[in-house]
């Protein structure tokens, strides 16, 4: 009996690990420092002003999306031939990500629960908006910033809130 309680302690561990080394390679990927996040700003600008179209990728660009989310599913991928936005899924999770066309990753946008946001983040969208209820929220990560984007709502109004990581609320919506 002690030795299956063993063997069923070390297969719940190995699952546990498993799927936190998943979680975080997909949550957590590394973020290029090849550009300013002003600059990452103008070019994502740029992008989203232009005319886009839908585009199958390869090579480097290819190469480091998979490295940085290996378990992505549902991959859509769009270009301005400048900046190339990518949108899929994760463990039934929204992602978009954004890279320059040397394959560097600029930012990426993951649709998380509510309970996955730090506390000093919710304490604070909460304050601001005391009677509202947590809707949305998405987890920005650009540059050196990581912020998020909270929507909330109280009966038929809606706000939407943006927050840093540190609990700095963000004066106007950041460009992503």
């Amino acid at each position: 009996m002690k030795q299956i309680k063993n063997v069923l302690k070390t297969a719940s561990f190995t699952l546990l690990a498993t799927l936190i080394s998943c979680t975080s390679s997909a949550q957590n990927p590394t973020i290029s420092t090849k550009h300013s996040d002003s600059e990452i700003a103008n070019l994502i600008q740029n992008y989203k002003n232009s005319r886009n179209r839908d585009v199958r990728v390869d090579g480097v660009l290819s190469q480091n999306f998979r490295q940085h989310f290996p378990n992505a599913r549902d991959v859509e991928w769009e270009t301005n031939d400048e900046i190339f936005e990518v949108e899929f899924e994760i463990q039934n999770r929204d992602f978009q990500a954004y890279y320059d066309k040397d394959g560097n990753l600029l930012l990426f946008i993951q649709d998380i629960g509510t309970r996955e946001l730090p506390s000093n983040v919710r304490n604070v969208a909460s304050e601001r908006y005391p009677r509202y209820r947590i809707d949305d929220v998405d987890r920005i990560v650009k540059g050196t910033q990581t912020f998020f984007k909270i929507e909330m709502e109280l009966r038929d109004h809606d706000v939407t809130i943006y927050i840093a990581n540190d609990g700095t609320v963000l004066d106007r919506r950041p460009i992503y």
